[in-house]
């Protein structure tokens, strides 16, 4: 199992779990034709970036065999 311990802070890095308030940003890159050209997915309407963000929301630790970190 594993479940981060977060946050986790450096000097030049900040890592934490989503909120809602990343909607914006999330979006943001989701969006982009560029940014996803060879990405699984996208780029992304609003719709199914809010759905990513409740996935990532939801997605928080490894409990079992075959539980993903993902998109």
């Amino acid at each position: 199992m594993l479940v981060p311990d977060l946050p986790l802070r450096t000097d030049r890095l900040d890592l934490r779990l989503f909120t809602a308030d990343d909607f914006a940003a999330l979006h943001g890159y989701q969006s982009r034709a560029d940014v996803t050209r060879y990405l699984y997915f996208g780029p992304n309407d609003e719709a199914a970036s809010r759905e990513a963000l409740t996935r990532k929301r939801a997605r928080v630790a490894l409990r079992a065999e075959g539980d993903v970190l993902k998109r």
